[in-house]
Parts: C-alpha cells; sequence; structure tokens
C-alpha cells in the first residue's frame, strides 16, 4: 500500500512541476507579445487617480501579471516630474475619482503638480460627483471641469472614533493594557467604551490644523477669501454642477469624451489615427528612469510602508517588506560604494517597538558611512517616527501625522468566554508565574507591575533616544512626547523634524548632504530590490516563509478568531482599517510586546 500511495504522490508531484512550467512559459509568452509604446509629439499625460494611493507598489504579485498595478505616490511623482522636461508632453489631465487616502499624500501630490506648472505645462482636473479630498486635489489645475449633472459634496472635514469593548465583552473577551503616555490612545479603542480628555484634545488639535490647512489651500488657488470658503462648507453641502460654476468653484461643466474632444482639436487633426493621450503606466514604460542611466551616483530609497511586525515579511502580501528584509536592505545600500546617500521614506504608523529598533541600529551603523535623510509621507509615527530620529535631515509635509512617542501592550483574557461556554481548566504550575501570562484571566497584581516597569523602562528609552538624536533637551522632549501625535507643521515648531516638503526637497538635500558633484545626475535605486513576480517564485526567503507558515499561522488565526467573531454579530459596517489595527495589535499583544502604534483612526476624513 505504501508503494502505491508513493508512486501516486510522485505523479501529482510530477504533474504539478509540468502545469507550474507551463503556466510560467505561457506567461513569459504574453509578457513578451506586450507592444511597445511611443509617445507621440503634441502628446497629453493623462492620469486616473483615486482609491488608497499607496506610498509605493513594492513588488508584484501573481495578478498585477493579468491586471495593473495600483498607481503609487512615488510612481506619480516621477512620472510628473519626468514630464517637466518633456518636450512631446503638453499638457496634464487628471481624472480624479474617489479618493481614500490621506490628506499629506495629497499635499505632496499637489505640490508636484504646482511644479508641473511652473514648468509651462498647463494642468487640467476632471471631476464626478466629488468630496473635500478630491475637490482640494482639483485646485491644483488650471482648469476644474464636472460632469453635467453631478454635484460636489463639500461638507468639511470629521475624526470618527468607534469603541470595542462592550461588543467584546458580549463575546466574554477583555483586554488589559499598560500605556506610557497619557495621548497614547491605540489601547482606549479596547479597554473605553468613550475618549480620554487627553485623546480628544490631541484629535481636536489635528483636525483644526488639517481644517485651516484645507480652507487656505483651497481659497488661494480659487482666489477666494478664507471666510468664503468656510461659508460654503457651512451651507451649501451638496452643490450641483450648474451652481458650482456659478460660484466659482469650478470651470466647466463637461464629461470626459468632451474634454478629450477640445484637447484633440487643440493639439492634432481628428482624422489622425495615433491618439495624442498616453496614460501614466504607459508613458512611466516608456521612460524607465527620471535620471540619467549613466550616472555613477547612487541614491538608495528604503521604503518604510504599513505596519512594523517583528518578521522576515508578510507571505503572499506585496504591500510592505518585513523589518529584517528592511535592515538587509539597509546593509547593502551602506556596503555599496556608489550609493552617496539613503533616503528613508516612511509611511507607516508603526507597530512593534522591537521590529522599530532594529531598523533604527541598522540605520545608526549606515550613517556612519553615507547619509541619511528622512521624508515622511501620509503617516510617521510612533515607531514610523522611531525609525526616523537619527536621520541627518527630516522631512515631512504640513498634514504628515507624526510623533506619538510612547509605548504600550494589550494582553487579551477570556475568563468570561470560558465561564460562558462552560470551560474546565486544570494548571499544573512550577514556578510563582508559570501561569502569570495565561489566555484566560487578568494578570495576577505582581505580574502586572513588572509588566508595566518594563514597558515604562522602554517608553525611556524611546524619549532618550530622541532627546539623544534630536540633541534636544530630555524635559523639552517629555513635553511633546505622552505619545501624542502631531502634524509635520507642529512637529517642525516642536523640534520632532526638521523641514517641511515632500521626497523631492528630501532628495534634494541628500545629494547635498553626499559627495555627488552639484553638477552631476545621480540615480534611484530601491533597497531591498522589488520584485517581480518570477523572482519571487523563486525566492529562497519566500520559500523559508512558506515552510514557517503554519507555526506562524497558529498565532495568526487566533487573533483572527477573536476579531472575526466581534465582527460577525456586530451589526455596523465596521471600516477596514479598523479591522486590521485590531487585528495587528491583538496579534502582537499575545506576544506581550511593547508596541508603537500611533492611535486608531488619527487620519481626518
Amino acid at each position: 500500500m505504501s508503494t502505491t500511495k508513493s508512486k501516486s504522490n510522485f505523479w501529482k508531484i510530477f504533474l504539478s512541476i509540468v502545469v507550474l512550467l507551463m503556466i510560467i512559459v505561457g506567461l513569459g509568452t504574453y509578457q513578451m507579445s506586450r507592444p511597445n509604446i511611443s509617445i507621440a509629439d503634441n502628446s497629453v499625460l493623462t492620469l486616473n487617480i483615486s482609491g488608497n494611493l499607496p506610498d509605493a507598489v513594492l513588488d508584484e504579485d501573481f495578478s498585477s501579471l493579468f491586471s495593473r498595478t495600483p498607481l503609487s505616490l512615488q510612481g506619480l511623482r516621477k512620472t510628473l516630474i519626468q514630464a517637466r522636461t518633456d518636450e512631446r508632453i503638453q499638457m496634464v489631465l487628471i481624472n480624479i475619482g474617489p479618493l481614500m487616502t490621506g490628506f499629506a499624500k495629497l499635499e505632496e501630490l499637489k505640490y508636484e503638480l504646482e511644479m508641473l506648472k511652473q514648468s509651462g505645462k498647463e494642468v487640467w482636473a476632471h471631476l464626478s460627483f466629488a468630496g473635500d479630498k478630491e475637490y482640494y486635489l482639483a485646485t491644483s489645475a488650471d482648469k476644474i471641469f464636472l460632469d453635467p449633472y453631478s454635484a460636489l459634496f463639500l461638507d468639511g472635514l470629521k475624526v470618527e472614533l468607534l469603541y470595542f469593548k462592550t461588543p467584546f465583552e458580549k463575546l466574554g473577551i477583555e483586554f488589559e493594557a499598560s500605556a506610557q503616555g497619557k495621548y497614547k490612545s491605540a489601547v482606549e479603542a479596547l479597554v473605553n467604551n468613550t475618549p480620554s480628555q487627553a485623546d480628544l484634545e490631541q484629535r481636536n488639535a489635528l483636525l483644526d490644523d488639517f481644517f485651516e490647512h484645507y480652507i487656505s489651500q483651497v481659497s488661494q488657488s480659487r482666489n477666494f477669501s478664507a471666510e468664503k470658503y468656510r461659508k460654503i462648507l457651512d451651507s451649501e453641502l451638496l452643490i450641483q454642477d450648474k451652481k458650482a460654476l456659478d460660484m466659482g468653484l469650478i470651470d466647466e461643466i463637461a464629461y470626459m469624451s468632451e474634454i478629450k474632444n477640445k484637447l484633440n482639436k487643440k493639439y492634432q487633426d481628428l482624422n489622425d489615427e495615433k491618439t495624442i493621450f498616453i496614460s501614466a503606466r504607459s508613458y512611466a514604460e516608456a521612460e524607465e528612469s527620471e535620471f540619467e542611466f549613466g550616472s555613477d551616483h547612487e541614491i538608495a530609497i528604503i521604503t518604510i510602508q504599513g505596519d512594523l511586525i517583528d518578521a522576515d515579511g508578510d507571505f503572499g502580501k506585496s504591500n510592505s517588506f518585513g523589518t529584517n528584509q528592511i535592515v538587509r536592505g539597509i546593509q547593502k545600500a551602506a556596503k555599496n560604494e556608489s550609493v552617496k546617500a539613503i533616503l528613508l521614506r516612511i509611511d507607516s504608523p508603526g507597530g512593534s517597538g522591537i521590529a522599530s529598533d532594529k531598523i533604527l541600529n541598522a540605520l545608526d551603523s549606515a550613517k556612519t558611512k553615507k547619509p541619511v535623510v528622512a521624508s515622511m509621507s501620509g503617516i510617521a509615527a510612533s515607531g514610523g517616527y522611531w525609525v526616523a530620529m537619527n536621520a541627518n535631515r527630516i522631512y515631512a509635509n504640513s498634514m504628515t501625522v507624526t510623533g506619538s512617542i510612547g509605548v504600550f501592550s494589550i494582553k487579551p483574557y477570556l475568563k468570561k468566554l470560558q465561564e460562558n461556554i462552560g470551560l474546565k481548566r486544570v494548571v499544573l504550575k512550577r514556578g510563582k508565574f508559570s501561569d502569570a501570562f495565561n489566555a484566560f484571566d487578568k494578570f495576577p497584581a505582581e505580574a502586572y507591575e513588572k509588566y508595566d516597569a518594563y514597558l515604562a523602562n522602554f517608553y525611556d528609552v524611546f524619549i532618550n533616544k530622541v532627546a539623544s538624536y534630536r540633541n534636544m533637551p530630555l524635559d523639552s522632549v517629555k513635553q511633546v512626547a505622552e505619545g501624542r501625535v502631531w502634524t509635520g507643521q507642529r512637529a517642525k515648531t516642536n523640534g520632532l523634524i526638521d523641514e517641511i516638503g515632500g521626497m523631492s526637497k528630501a532628495l534634494e538635500m541628500a545629494k547635498n548632504l553626499s559627495d555627488i558633484p552639484p553638477d552631476e545626475s545621480y540615480r534611484l535605486v530601491n533597497y531591498p530590490k522589488r520584485k517581480d513576480f518570477f523572482e519571487k517564485l523563486f525566492d529562497k526567503e519566500l520559500m523559508k516563509a512558506s515552510l514557517n507558515a503554519e507555526l506562524d499561522a497558529i498565532k495568526t488565526k487566533l487573533a483572527e478568531s477573536i476579531v472575526k467573531a466581534w465582527l460577525g454579530i456586530n451589526p455596523i459596517n465596521i471600516p477596514t482599517t479598523y479591522y486590521q489595527q485590531v487585528h495587528g495589535i491583538i496579534m502582537e499583544g499575545l506576544g506581550l510586546k511593547p508596541l508603537t502604534w500611533q492611535p486608531f483612526e488619527v487620519e481626518v476624513n
């Protein structure tokens, strides 16, 4: 019987290999058969901007072979910089769809569009049923078009908070937490039913800064007074197309097809079969680098995106690199003599304090060899700030969310659930604290004191590192720490960052600090290298991750079961960001790690 089974397994493996090879050959043929892209004179660059707008697409998964990867902020920035000096590109046409990204990223994109206009190129924007974020971005354009019978939904900004204590308690799940810093409010969503006064204070300050920036930017772009735009937000709400035109909020009412016809008449004969329109993706494929290929100088980009987890990587995800991958990338960039500077690009709310410190340690070593400049994208808070604090210079956008210098840990316990289902538990112990960290009950008092003291020490390490790296008195750091989040503008005032600006300004500083001569160019190189699907398919680290997946799945499934059980009985459609962070905090909390996450949902909507 064993021989028959072995033969059966052999043929299953053999057939799987054959099928896999056929898929690889087919996909390779598909990729090679894609047409070459040429750019016509008098071209119009078209950008379709919508959705989450990730800071970067770090590598490709299987689906990317059949569908286009989403546009990223770094990709759009690169495209707009190339278009500035490309004589074939006459103007840029932006179609803005529903945006689910932060204002800080839109601020950086707005800056690149303004720079494009300063180069002498025109920008047009098209909207359909646009809200505040979509309209904010559109005001970068020389002309704003709105679909007929459409409307602007301009209702202002808000922060929405959800508290999960009672829904979890109904399942018999409770949480015990320790938070160092009175503003460190990520734990509040799981242990409170209402926000603390400290949390309300920081969120109202954040909302005030966002709202003032939004009002000033829109009113300046459209030649309004700030008072006039405030009155529009407080009185109109839903502004139909013709009224929006009469009020000067838009310039024309037109479908996208009508806009393209107008541009066709302007830039080419309508009978010409060759289109004048080129998409951002096609343009990027045609123009592979924004800098010269022949340059011997490199600036390395280390992108830190998403939650910081102490692991090699998120198996199957293409949106982030794991801590150890990032560390290896920093080490390779530091050793490479062609790399003259390192740009640390951060779009992370933090996560594991241990993971953050591993990255900081690698950057400390790299900084002894070459300059390191940090560029904060939408968010670089808590652990996202930790990794940046020893950079030679730190840049952030005005509306970047940063700071949150604090630490917490949280432990779920299932005492009520155990009683509700009649689960009986017998424990045989050797050692006073051998059962102190069980998942069914709270800490014994003495164990909690030790747990709390460990986190207090971790917090002291955090604020002392900030004081040392930022050359600030410890008392000054304590005043701006306590887990409080700040906008980039306030972070500059209180000394946590150096300059307001996006990735372009950070790169200028990186070049200035390096030994690259002012009149010479450089290439941007990603570390770790971004892998396409075929490279990932045979990557040894990926194979290693797959072999360890069963062990990692135990903790993951426990965290998922807690969150999904609650979601299953909750009648509210919980936002994805809440689910992801609840899951992440519970998963890491099961290991009792010190966590450096920013507060839940600091993003202003």
